[in-house]
């Protein structure tokens, strides 16, 4: 990580602490990184809990705006469908806030799936059924593309529910080549490694 995103993220560690303040419009304290998911996502994913006197337990996603121009617009594509779309298998989005440095959205409680603990193989299965559910729900409800269906984009909740995540990508499959997963995948981590040979050769 470069120094200046070094520096963004110890800057909002300390926002965070302070109570979130210094987030415009945003009720969300930024807490503690997990570290072990890094370089996993373009986001960096942080413990965080409400501002309130219940101080509810969220997740929260933070995208460094430092980082370039095609990164930012699939971070923004993201909030934009986590905005918008709601399916029990989707990660439930709380709230979320843009500034001229970062991008902020606060979900349910959840750990990213490479990082579970929990290898039950019941679990494993049912977990892998609702995610095929929660892609169909996208492709024939919302005629939309994920396109970046991977471990990654997987987390568990407290209740040991598998919830899709990493929607940097989703959009519709017509678009006249201007979708978000022809423009952006190139940055996304570890996409070409598994990108549909189709997409590949367009």
């Amino acid at each position: 990580m470069s120094g200046l995103s070094s520096y963004l993220f110890s800057t909002l560690s300390k926002v965070g602490s302070l109570g979130g303040s210094g987030i415009p419009d945003f009720p969300y304290t930024v807490g503690e990184r997990i570290e072990a998911y890094v370089g996993q996502s373009i986001w960096q994913v942080h413990q965080g809990h409400k501002n309130d006197s219940a101080k509810q337990e969220a997740t929260v996603f933070v995208f460094d705006k430092t980082r370039g121009g095609s990164l930012t617009a699939a971070a923004q594509n993201a909030l934009k469908r986590m905005r918008t779309l709601r399916h029990p298998g989707i990660v439930r989005y709380l709230d979320g806030a843009e500034t001229a440095e970062a991008i902020y959205m606060a979900t349910e409680p959840v750990t990213p799936l490479s990082l579970a603990t929990d290898t039950d193989d019941e679990l494993r299965r049912w977990g892998l059924y609702k995610i095929a559910e929660t892609l169909k729900f996208l492709s024939e409800d919302c005629k939309l593309v994920h396109a970046n269906a991977c471990t990654a984009s997987v987390f568990v909740t407290k209740a040991g529910e598998w919830r899709l995540g990493g929607l940097e990508l989703v959009d519709a499959l017509s678009g006249e080549g201007q979708q978000a997963f022809r423009q952006y995948a190139g940055v996304i981590p570890g996409y070409s490694a598994r990108m549909a040979p189709e997409f590949g050769a367009q």
